[in-house]
């Protein structure tokens, strides 16, 4: 196991490994204001330096309708360091479309880079 959680019975049989149930553990989210994004908005976690996450993003969040809206979207990279870096962008910013809001979750995978 990499990194996660790991439970055993009284006599010492593993109950739950995190890495082989393939679960993600939450780290991160917070909802973003689509008129903040502009030309894009990073978030850095260094705590997790070397392990892998996953990232989602809900957009449109709030407004329910994408008709006359740009859509956030995200990517995850890694720097150098091994450190996880989230971006949020705007793809197709020459429309002059609003932009909607977006609802981002981070994820630890338990994997490692």
């Amino acid at each position: 196991m990499t990194y996660g959680a790991q439970t055993f019975s009284q006599i010492g049989v593993e109950e739950f490994n995190s890495s082989a149930e393939h679960t993600l553990f939450l780290i991160d989210q917070q909802q973003i204001s689509g008129s903040s994004v502009g030309a894009g908005i990073f978030f850095m976690y260094a705590d997790y330096a070397g392990l892998e996450v996953s990232a989602e993003l809900l957009s449109p969040y709030q407004t329910g309708d994408i008709d006359g809206w740009a859509v956030l979207s995200c990517r995850v990279a890694y720097t150098a360091q091994k450190v996880p870096q989230i971006s949020v962008f705007v793809d197709n910013t020459s429309a002059g479309l609003p932009v909607c809001d977006g609802y981002l979750r981070v994820y630890l995978t338990g994997g490692t880079i």
